[in-house]
This record gives C-alpha cells, structure tokens and sequence, in this order.
C-alpha cells in the first residue's frame, strides 16, 4: 500500500494495535496523521509521562531559530561547491 492509498482510508475505522504504548516519535506521527484509534496492551510507567514532559518543556524552551543566512552561511563552510540558492 502507498501513501496515496493509506491517505483515502477512513480514519474513522482505522484502529492501531501494538504491543507498547507509542514513544513520542510514534505518537507524533499518529498525530500527523490523525489516527486517534489507538490500542496497546501495556502502558509507560507515570514515572515516564513526567521524564517525557519535562524533555519536552526543555526542549520548548531552549529551541532557537537559527535563521535562514546561518544555515546557508553553514552549508558554504562544510560544502564550498555547495550552489546558492536565493
């Protein structure tokens, strides 16, 4: 099944199965892709729930945007024969 295919399927109907509860990778590209029919057989210790948020809340707070003349000045440093691109 391709992409095409998997967008035209009932999010509605479609369930998710797993073992695990979802890492935050995975429930991100749940979210992404609005799958809200999730199920698993064991959960993440509570205890985990806060190391997650507070990775989270660290992560909000320390993200910087490092602009788009830093990443093109950076591309020129490591790749000298890089093209500009405007």
């Amino acid at each position: 099944m391709g992409f095409e295919e998997f967008n035209k399927l009932d999010r509605e109907e479609l369930k998710l199965v797993t073992t695990y509860e979802p890492c935050e990778m995975c429930k991100g590209a749940l979210i992404n892709n609005d799958i809200k029919n999730v199920r698993f057989m064991m959960s993440k210790k509570f205890k985990n729930f806060w190391k997650e948020y507070k990775q989270g809340f660290t992560y909000e707070m320390n993200k910087k945007n490092a602009g788009r003349d830093y990443i093109q000045d950076s591309l020129f440093v490591i790749h000298p024969k890089y093209p500009f691109v405007s």
